[in-house]
């Protein structure tokens, strides 16, 4: 397939690496940045929940400088976004805690 090729060949050009992540990390996530006050679309938040598993497996260490990109915007996908939070064990009281307010505590959760 050609889109796996350009990507491989990405990956490979910049010595890159490749994680996978759950849809459920990703719709944290999605949460997670909006909170902080910014939209983005799932296949977006995406990149934030691979950095978080990049950092958990060790394929990139917590002083390296990593760039993700955020793009698009959420109100296309509400339908998602509030079926992860209503689907009984998701709901806003029981993600708020979690959820970090501030970048530095979103970079700091991160790096967790």
């Amino acid at each position: 397939d050609e889109a796996v090729a350009i990507v491989k060949g990405a990956v490979e050009y910049t010595n890159g690496r490749v994680v996978s992540v759950s849809d459920d990390r990703v719709l944290w996530w999605q949460h997670v940045v909006a909170t902080n006050g910014f939209s983005c679309e799932p296949a977006s938040a995406a990149t934030v929940a691979g950095i978080e598993e990049a950092l958990r497996l060790g394929k990139i260490k917590p002083d390296e400088t990593v760039v993700g990109i955020l793009t698009g915007s959420s109100s296309n996908d509400r339908k998602t976004v509030m079926s992860y939070l209503t689907n009984g064990q998701n709901t806003i009281d029981s993600l708020v805690h979690k959820v970090p307010n501030n970048l530095e505590a979103v970079i700091e959760k991160l790096a967790a």
